[in-house]
């Protein structure tokens, strides 16, 4: 009876986070899409098609959501887009280092998420395209 216990309160936790997460990305990823003029921003609170929001911030085709499908694949390109979103919102190498080292040890963490939320409410990262982003 233990364990059950236990993994209900994993489960709970895994939620909580989830949501979180999937709060602080939705609101980062609209304020992100209006400080860069994007059509729709709205799309950002609707789950999984979100990532197309990201992809037009950084110059992709929404297309490429459907390699997010590849295993692996998918987590190597997540933090490759993290970064040319970064890049394109002139983070510091600082936020790079950190979404990098959060999404590489810490898989299903939300800290990306909450840095995204930063960039996206802060006046301070101001949008100035993806061209100057590598990868």
């Amino acid at each position: 009876m233990y364990g059950v216990e236990k993994m209900q309160g994993f489960d709970t936790f895994s939620w909580i986070t989830g949501i979180i997460g999937y709060v602080c990305l939705a609101i980062g990823l609209y304020y992100s899409a209006k400080k860069a003029n994007t059509k729709n921003p709205w799309v950002a609170f609707i789950p999984i098609v979100q990532i197309v929001v990201l992809l037009q911030l950084i110059d992709k085709s929404g297309w490429s959501i459907f390699l997010l499908l590849i295993p692996v694949i998918n987590w190597i390109l997540m933090i490759i887009w993290m970064v040319r979103y970064f890049r394109a919102f002139e983070a510091g190498s600082g936020f790079v280092a950190a979404a990098i080292i959060t999404m590489i040890l810490l898989p299903l963490s939300f800290i990306a998420d909450i840095l995204v939320l930063v960039v996206g409410l802060s006046d301070k990262y101001k949008y100035a395209g993806s061209t100057k982003s590598t990868g």
